[in-house]
């Protein structure tokens, strides 16, 4: 999707029309990947890291998969959406209300080690929205459970994800056999800040959203600002650009092929390839493709990160690589 475009979504969110694949949007921090459809609705989300098992997996399985969706609690048009600027930061519009989707950037998120994200999604407006969250069931069972501070996604003993949301009145109801959270919350109050914290030490920070998300925002658009692009479908070419550099592994340099897992190449067809990997042709093709724009630091990072694959495991690389 450019930057400048605006287009509208399915008509509703119970519609069972499946959204084509080329209509949904990707959001990233270099570390891991969220995708959103066009009316707000997060249907892949892995945590905390690209390769990790998904949390939220609507996209290969359908609502019981797993989903995270914001939407007017009354008809409200048909959405917008757009990219904020030259960054990976997203933003969907109805008549009375908008969402502010991205995930966070700032403090040096994008090439520390430690596995945490965040996903942030800041409600504004004047109507009234309706909040849906469920996690996907994954490897064993998830519960959700209500906190002081929004709801705890937990496997067993341990906390998988949290989504903080302070002064918001969640219910937890049972949707065919799983747990589902849900809210309603009134604009015209003030915005809302929605933050789903997966990882070790996800909560932990000092800076405001606004604060992030201009961080966030300056992430990506003060790399873009160093490339050099051509005159013809500029545009086009910024965007594809920022693509690549979403796919770029910021913490080991690896690039993987693709966000998604799963996914047929052809409808109906047998090549449902992981593209979490490092796929070396896909990957080289990707770096060649950002020298030629006047970004070579991400073919470095490449050759770097496949220098120390071979120096740890002495042998020849084979077609692909987990990161």
């Amino acid at each position: 999707m450019s930057d400048a475009a605006c287009r509208p979504a399915r008509p509703d969110s119970d519609s069972e029309a499946v959204v084509p694949i080329e209509r949904h949007s990707l959001l990233s921090d270099q570390r891991t990947a969220a995708i959103v459809t066009p009316d707000a609705r997060v249907v892949w989300l892995c945590e905390p890291r690209i390769d990790s098992p998904p949390l939220l997996a609507e996209l290969l399985g359908g609502p019981d998969a797993g989903f995270f969706s914001v939407r007017p609690l009354e008809a409200g048009g048909d959405p917008a959406q757009r990219y904020v600027g030259h960054s990976m930061v997203l933003e969907t519009s109805w008549d009375a209300m908008s969402v502010i989707d991205y995930l966070d950037c700032s403090e040096g998120l994008p090439t520390e080690p430690a596995g945490r994200s965040r996903l942030v999604r800041v409600l504004s407006g004047t109507g009234k929205a309706l909040v849906e969250f469920t996690p996907s069931p994954g490897p064993g069972n998830r519960q959700l459970e209500c906190s002081a501070s929004g709801i705890e996604v937990r496997g067993g003993d341990t906390r998988l994800a949290r989504l903080r949301s302070p002064g918001l009145d969640w219910r937890i109801e049972s949707h065919r056999g799983d747990d589902i959270v849900r809210t309603e919350v009134d604009l015209s109050t003030g915005a809302v800040v929605l933050e789903l914290l997966c990882g070790t030490g996800a909560g932990e920070y000092a800076s405001s959203e606004p604060e992030r998300r201009s961080a966030t925002i300056e992430h990506w658009r003060g790399w873009m600002d160093g490339l050099d692009l051509p005159p013809l479908q500029t545009d086009l070419v910024r965007r594809s650009a920022l693509v690549l550099k979403a796919l770029c592994h910021g913490p080991t340099g690896a690039i993987i092929a693709a966000p998604t897992t799963s996914l047929p190449q052809d409808l109906g067809g047998s090549r449902n390839w992981d593209y979490r990997y490092c796929w070396m042709r896909d990957a080289s093709m990707a770096a060649a493709a950002l020298v030629r724009l006047g970004s070579i630091d991400e073919a470095m990072d490449l050759l770097d990160w496949l220098l120390r694959l071979i120096d740890r495991g002495g042998a020849e690389l084979d077609h692909l690589a987990p990161i």
